[in-house]
């Protein structure tokens, strides 16, 4: 849940999340995700930032469920990014020392 807006620049909100009882950073880009306020059910991808992957420290908000984002104004339409899905789970790697090979295709 949504404790506080901490900060927001261009196209990012910095948020104050809490998780079973824990306070996390998380990062929403509002054009993707919606405007999440304080006290909003938020969907977190905590992975990266559990992993020590480079995040800043921040968790990443994938949607605030029961609301979209706005429409853009003015002409033009959206695009889809497939190459950046908000679901990464972790998992077995051939680049990470031990992992084995990667199964034939």
């Amino acid at each position: 849940m949504v404790s506080a807006l901490r900060r927001e620049w261009a196209g990012a909100a910095e948020l104050e999340v809490a998780v079973d009882g824990t306070a996390l950073r998380a990062l929403a880009y509002p054009a993707l995700t919606g405007r999440p306020q304080p006290g909003d059910r938020v969907l977190l991808n905590t992975t990266a930032l559990a992993l020590g992957l480079g995040t800043g420290g921040y968790a990443l908000v994938v949607a605030v469920p029961g609301r979209l984002p706005e429409d853009p104004a003015g002409p033009g339409h959206r695009r889809c990014l497939p190459c950046l899905p908000p679901f990464i789970r972790n998992g077995r790697s051939v680049a990470l020392p031990g992992a084995g090979r990667a199964p034939p295709t």
